[in-house]
């Protein structure tokens, strides 16, 4: 058989085929090809957006100092849009957006200016050569001039608001340049081609047609925000100009609480130039306009806004409490200032001065407010004396409304001769040396001046001749008896403290540690109760510790129990902050957060972490309900772990879900 003939030949076996093995070879090229252009294409978005969400180079012109609701930011030279969150920088060149029933306020750097974006609303911040121009595309802003002018620009005209004036502008539609200037304070001019207007307080200007009669909003502010100190009705008064009316037409005022007025509170109508409201702590919708319109086919003629009185308590002091003593040798007192938060406040003025009328105050400091439902602060630069002390809480200039001062607390710092004694906290009064339970420990209280302690052990009750004379940072010892070669019988301990000045305070009551042999009687499981008529059990043997004894528990700071978590309080903070105090000798805190239901806690959260404080940023473990959240303290290299510590909440709402949106952000809502 030649080679050609066994090629050809059907039960010849097949030989292999080179050209299938270039083709697989121009598949594996090609699908390389593809996999380098996918991570090119995905390192250019990465650092795409890197740069949308970053500008290093550049000097921020203002903040949102306040935002209700989304509200976004574009850069100028990007089409990424970036959420925005409470204190966010704003940049020369920026493009902002509020979404449906959002709003937002943007203070800037230079001249105290102030604007305040409403719903729909988009706008770009010009900021060239330290004058300040917003660019209004569409909606409705409220902007305060500050101590210099500032302008608005809308389709083709430019409102210039004066130093010190408040206008609201309205571009309801850029294509036809409905366009509503009013000045609510001070004054304005409106350039419009060759031509200039003059706008005064309570003047209105208006393009795209304009009806017989036009109600103006004196007041309240676009968005008002009301500070109420007490728990009855705060006086509202809503002010107006008529414009275009005939006649005896009246003005009909409505206030709601929702923004569709289906559910009406009050309803008048009125001759005059306004109508004073007894409000309520909430959330209302107002609208005035021409009593001859319908409030179905509102037009033109009316004027709506939404405002909110806010329930601003007093703060409560918490401590130091009243008359409270603090005593030092040395080092003075680090005395906490905690009080009782307000919700809304930015910041509270916390003052401690030597008479009650607080003149003169001797420590005076502004502490930013950190969530949750206390405040606090540590001073240790007091000298010996009597104190007083006072919290005034501070509002962002968007409230409206003076908030009061809390009453005046008092305190004594005193200068002692000695240091404080320590005091036994916790011991092991017998201990066994074969009952393999290892360390024993032995704590006291912690004291401010302490450098360091020293404990004790001896046979004496006196505590002289020491057996064991130990140092030690922490309020504890801890020390295996049969590996300290102690005898059987009774032996004596005791601690004191020594300051960084090398003082030593008294040592403390001597306290009794039995030793004894053999290993601990068993204990039954279940107690049994003896029969009548029996004669009388044994005394029974002291109650052996089961391991080291525990720490103390931590006490929770904040939220406090009875904490209420409003559906505005998530939209604006989309955090909550839990702290507790620190406990000595912890080396880690356990948290664990349960949602309370008829059928039980049920857990929905837990972490360890060696920090005092847990931000929660996920509020979507949340539900409408009771919350239940328990810190317990622990230390792993010795074994000890203090009680739960627990407090309760509430939220508020009737939902939260969580949604992503384009700005690759979190929306909580109903």
């Amino acid at each position: 058989m030649d080679y050609k003939h066994s090629l050809d030949s059907p039960t010849s076996p097949r030989p292999l085929r080179p050209p299938r093995l270039k083709i697989f070879s121009a598949d594996f090229f090609f699908i390389g090809i593809c996999v380098i252009g996918a991570l090119t294409a995905l390192a250019f978005f990465w650092r795409d957006l890197n740069l949308s969400l970053t500008r290093l180079t550049e000097q921020p012109v203002g903040t949102v100092s306040y935002k209700y609701r989304a509200i976004q930011r574009r850069f100028a030279d990007r089409l990424f849009w970036e959420r925005l969150k409470q204190e966010s920088p704003v940049y020369d060149g920026d493009f902002v957006r509020t979404a449906e029933l959002s709003q937002a306020l943007v203070s800037f750097f230079s001249g105290d200016e102030r604007i305040s974006l409403e719903e729909n609303t988009l706008i770009q911040i010009r900021a060239e050569s330290g004058d300040l121009r917003i660019d209004l595309k569409e909606g409705e802003l409220s902007a305060n001039a500050g101590s210099r002018s500032l302008s608005v620009s809308a389709g083709e005209a430019v409102v210039a608001a004066s130093p010190g004036s408040t206008v609201t502008v309205t571009l309801d539609d850029p294509a036809s340049e409905g366009l509503e200037v009013q000045a609510l304070e001070g004054s304005a001019e409106i350039r419009r081609g060759n031509r200039t207007l003059s706008l005064g307080a309570g003047d209105v200007y208006r393009t795209g047609g304009a009806g017989t009669a036009r109600v103006a909003a004196l007041s309240p502010r676009p968005s008002a925000k009301f500070l109420n100190a007490g728990e009855s009705p705060l006086p509202v008064v809503f002010g107006w100009n008529k414009i275009g009316f005939t006649g005896n037409e009246r003005v009909r005022l409505e206030i709601a609480e929702d923004r569709f007025f289906t559910r009406t509170l009050r309803a008048e109508e009125s001759a005059g130039d306004g109508v004073r409201a007894e409000l309520e702590n909430g959330i209302y919708y107002w609208r005035a306009y021409p009593a001859s319109e319908e409030a179905a086919e509102l037009k033109r003629g009316s004027v709506s806004g939404r405002l909110a009185v806010i329930y601003a308590p007093v703060p409560v002091l918490l401590s130091p409490a009243d008359e409270e003593v603090f005593s030092f040798m040395t080092a003075r007192p680090g005395i906490r200032f905690t009080w009782s938060a307000c919700e809304g406040a930015a910041a509270y003025l916390v003052e401690a001065a030597e008479n009650p009328d607080m003149r003169n105050p001797v420590f005076s400091s502004q502490v930013q407010a950190a969530g949750g439902d206390t405040g606090s602060t540590v001073y240790s630069g007091l000298r010996p004396g009597a104190y007083y002390w006072r919290v005034l809480p501070v509002y962002s200039r968007n409230y409206e409304g003076a908030a009061r001062v809390s009453a005046a607390g008092s305190f004594r710092i005193e200068k002692a001769e000695t240091l404080t004694v320590p005091q036994a906290q916790g011991w092991q009064r017998e201990v066994y040396l074969e009952s393999g339970q290892g360390n024993s420990y032995f704590t006291w209280t912690p004291e401010e001046e302490a450098a360091y302690y020293t404990f004790l052990l001896s046979k004496q009750e006196d505590l002289r001749n020491p057996l064991i004379e130990q140092r030690v940072r922490d309020n504890y010892y801890a020390f295996d008896v049969k590996a300290a070669g102690l005898a059987t019988g009774e032996y004596y301990w005791g601690v004191y403290q020594t300051d960084t000045e090398g003082n030593r305070s008294r040592v403390s009551e001597a306290r009794t540690l039995v030793v004894v042999a053999g290993t601990p009687p068993p204990q039954p499981l279940n107690p049994v109760i003896a029969p009548a008529k029996e004669e009388p059990p044994a005394a029974a043997l002291p109650e052996q510790p089961e391991g080291p004894p525990p720490l103390p528990s931590p006490r929770n700071l904040r939220p406090a129990s009875g904490y209420a978590l409003t559906e505005e309080i998530i939209i604006r903070d989309q955090k909550m902050d839990f702290a507790w105090e620190a406990v000595p000798g912890a080396a880690s805190y356990s948290f664990v957060l349960y949602h309370v239901t008829p059928q039980g806690n049920k857990e929905t959260f837990r972490r360890t972490m060696p920090e005092t404080t847990f931000t929660l940023s996920d509020l979507t473990v949340l539900d409408a309900g009771r919350f239940l959240w328990r810190v317990t303290a622990e230390n792993s290299g010795t074994g000890r772990r203090s009680a739960a510590a627990e407090s309760r909440f509430t939220v508020e709402i009737t939902e939260v879900e969580g949604t992503r949106g384009e700005d690759m952000g979190v929306i909580f809502g109903k």
